[in-house]
């Protein structure tokens, strides 16, 4: 896209009054300036690891051929670039087209609105499915090892819908128009896959389908994986615990492992834990006395506010590592099964291992309680090393979603609005690459951050007779930072693969029939 300055407006100069000792001319300059200036750096990732192409390649293309100007990998290398910078609408390529930051790393003149526009509507069931496999493919084949175990983290988010979108609904828990996706995270926070779901589906909708494919894949590359799955208590479905059981058996590679939360309303379970509430009630008083909140009305935020407000550094640690250990926990387990027997659809249809951890601290007893299939094990430990490290994957890994704002779901078409939040999954692993490639220290930053210090950066850009000059500020603050991540880009040789026969090599190992016990 051409651009045209009037010498008027190009030579312009104002006087600005800022108090200086000295006059400060402000005018538009001659050099040109980007402020997305890390993005050649997500490019310059993409040709090595083909993130993008690849997933572009198993796509099918519905347009007639004689009549294509840009390709599907152009339009979705768009889409996914301006989503790691920070403009998820397909309007803002237009309205950065003049941005020479964004027209180096695209490697082209960006694509305008209507053809953006298109490109989203046509996402139909067919290519979303193929691209939903493909990021399963891409996965598995990173991986430089084979896993002796993984850990399937599913979750649900509310995503708020604008105007009358296909598929939505009102959720009173929410208080909202919205969808209601399904995210599945490994151990480390990748994101593996999402699933969008209608706002009214219940958490466990399609939980068993989803499951079913993904253990299907990753036993059709690694046959003795152990794949744990965990889920909070919106989960608790006896199809899923069900499922789970059955996969070892009739021909099936393994039982899958589950660590469930249920929810805490069975008088049964509460009547099994009841010596260790007690217990664990002794253990309180004996060590810190009564309690000081008890039916008082006081929350922990007001505690923790009013200590916070303590001058004294030394005094505030110390008052909030006193309040931080005045809690008693007891962990147990016991044999239970739940319904009222006959045709009860709550009946299990066995009795199952129920972990338990019996909290008390100043604001009373709580009762917590988890369903598994899992053999052995320490409760405290299967609770504390296994369960809760889903806040780190899963739910932190839906803040990191909802930072690039995989929220805004704006289509009309139910399928387009699920294209849209496959491309985010794409665009988390690009930016998850980056960040391996940064130094150890800035390993657990969140992805919103490494895109505000190292992707949306004001840089100049100067273009010679042979070479293009990108400057970043001299300012910068993490230049040992950014000199280490160009060092490892420019080790990284891109090597070009077939992937649509990839693809399909894998897609036949799925559909193979697997072999039946004799």
């Amino acid at each position: 896209m051409s651009r045209k300055d009037t010498g008027s407006s190009a030579n312009k100069q104002h006087r600005l009054n800022v108090g200086s000792e000295k006059p400060v001319n402000a005018g538009f300059g001659l050099r040109e300036m980007t402020k997305i200036g890390g993005a050649p750096l997500l490019r310059n990732l993409e040709l090595a690891e083909q993130f993008v192409a690849g997933a572009a390649a198993c796509l099918r293309d519905p347009r007639c051929s004689a009549q294509i100007k840009y390709q599907f990998f152009q339009m979705l290398w768009q889409r996914v670039l301006l989503i790691c910078c920070g403009y998820e609408d397909a309007v803002d390529g237009q309205l950065l087209a003049h941005d020479p930051g964004l027209v180096l790393a695209l490697g082209f003149e960006p694509i305008l609105q209507t053809s953006m526009c298109r490109f989203e509507n046509n996402m139909n069931a067919a290519n979303c499915y193929r691209l939903a496999v493909w990021l399963v493919l891409d996965y598995i084949s990173r991986k430089q090892k084979v896993p002796k175990r993984i850990r399937l983290d599913f979750d649900g988010s509310c995503i708020p819908t604008r105007g009358q979108q296909q598929g939505s609904s009102f959720r009173s828990y929410y208080d909202t128009q919205m969808y209601f996706p399904l995210f599945v995270f490994d151990e480390d926070g990748v994101l593996i896959t999402a699933i969008l779901r209608p706002g009214d589906a219940v958490e466990s909708l399609l939980t068993v389908p989803v499951l079913k494919r993904l253990v299907r894949a990753f036993r059709s590359t690694w046959p003795g994986v152990e794949i744990i799955i965990v889920m909070d208590a919106g989960f608790a479905a006896p199809k899923v615990y069900d499922w789970c059981e059955d996969e070892g058996k009739e021909g099936g590679s393994g039982v899958v492992h589950y660590l469930i939360k249920l929810k805490n309303t069975g008088g049964g379970l509460r009547s099994y834990s009841q010596d260790m509430a007690k217990a664990a009630k002794t253990s309180f008083t004996k060590r810190h006395g009564p309690a000081k909140y008890e039916g008082s009305g006081t929350t922990k935020n007001d505690v923790v506010k009013d200590i916070r407000k303590e001058s004294n550094k030394v005094e505030r640690k110390k008052k909030l590592q006193a309040h931080n250990e005045r809690v008693s926990h007891i962990y147990g387990e016991f044999m239970n099964g739940t319904g009222k027997g006959g045709k009860c659809k709550k009946q299990w249809r066995q009795k199952r291992r129920i972990l338990t951890s019996c909290v008390h601290d100043d604001w009373g007893g709580r009762r917590f309680f988890w369903v598994t299939n899992i053999v052995g094990g320490n409760p405290e430990d299967l609770i504390n090393e296994v369960y809760s490290k889903r806040a780190h994957s899963a739910e932190l890994g839906i803040r990191d979603m909802k930072s690039l704002r995989c929220d805004k779901l704006s289509c009309e078409n139910f399928f387009a609005n699920q294209g849209r939040l496959l491309f985010q999954v794409l665009a988390q692993r690009l930016l998850l690459k980056f960040r391996e490639l940064l130094p150890k220290s800035s390993q657990n930053w969140s992805l919103e951050t490494i895109r505000e210090q190292f992707i949306r950066i004001p840089a100049s850009l100067d273009e010679k007779a042979r070479t293009k000059e990108l400057h970043w500020s001299g300012s910068f603050p993490y230049k040992n930072h950014m000199h280490a991540l160009c060092q490892r880009l420019t080790k990284q040789v891109p090597e070009n693969k077939d992937w649509l026969s990839i693809f399909f090599t894998f897609i036949k190992s799925l559909t193979a029939r697997r072999p039946v016990a004799a």
